[in-house]
């Protein structure tokens, strides 16, 4: 599968879009995710903290992925490797970057991965599919992201 960039503009500051998307715990708001947790936190020994060495479990409609966050620039951007998963991927790179908005108040959102399948010739046919499911559940991510940060 190639690099997909799933990207949204949200009416909120830029802070605040990326605290709601570094906290894995907003995520089982979104459809289709069933649930979303922190299982160990950040090296520094924060709980509940989404820094470096922080590990996320969540389980969505298309899967179970453990993924350790890698890189953090407060404020700002996210990286992370999915660790283990079911079905098993080969997770090259994931980053949330946030920024401030272009256009108006608020902020630009770019959600990149980087993933095959696993799984011999399962892993071509499903390809095709891959792409678009993770381009649909990180867009429900987001969406929830917009709505519960500009309800208000």
């Amino acid at each position: 599968m190639p690099t997909l960039v799933v990207r949204r503009s949200i009416a909120a500051p830029p802070a605040e879009v990326f605290d709601w998307l570094a906290d894995v715990r907003n995520y089982a708001a979104a459809p289709a995710v069933f649930k979303a947790v922190w299982v160990r936190p950040a090296d520094d020994g924060a709980d509940g903290s989404y820094g470096v060495g922080a590990v996320r479990e969540v389980t969505t409609a298309i899967g179970w992925f453990r993924e350790e966050i890698v890189a953090l620039d407060p404020g700002r951007s996210l990286e992370y490797r999915i660790r283990a998963s079911i079905p098993p991927v080969d997770h090259r790179h994931g980053s949330v970057v946030v920024t401030p908005a272009v256009t108006g108040d608020g902020a630009d959102v770019a959600w990149t991965t980087d993933a095959d399948l696993r799984i011999p010739v399962l892993g071509r046919l499903a390809a095709p599919v891959l792409g678009p499911a993770l381009k649909t559940g990180f867009g429900a991510i987001l969406r929830t992201c917009d709505q519960q940060l500009t309800r208000r």
